[in-house]
């Protein structure tokens, strides 16, 4: 599916030629560096497809904290989880 934070100039190409677009070329970030950065204010938005993030990362008190940083926080979940109780900052 292509589902990596850092895809090859071969494959983004492949995918640009295929699907007729051009794909962003800045590599995103992996969890811990996703955490990171959204703790530093760096990121603003989070998405989740499923899972339970906040639960499933090596420091929960520190990402529930970074997940405060962000402007918005979105999840697609099938059953809820703790995760959904940690939201963005309020205006």
């Amino acid at each position: 599916m292509g589902i990596y934070e850092k895809p090859s100039e071969a494959f983004l190409d492949s995918l640009a030629k295929e699907f007729s677009f051009n794909p962003p070329r800045k590599h995103g970030h992996d969890v811990v560096e996703s955490i990171k950065a959204m703790h530093a204010g760096e990121v603003k938005f989070f998405f989740a497809m499923g899972g339970n993030f906040l639960s499933a990362t090596p420091d929960t008190e520190f990402t529930a904290a970074a997940l405060r940083h962000c402007r918005l926080t979105a999840h697609v979940a099938t059953k809820l989880n703790r995760s959904h109780l940690i939201t963005a900052a309020s205006p």
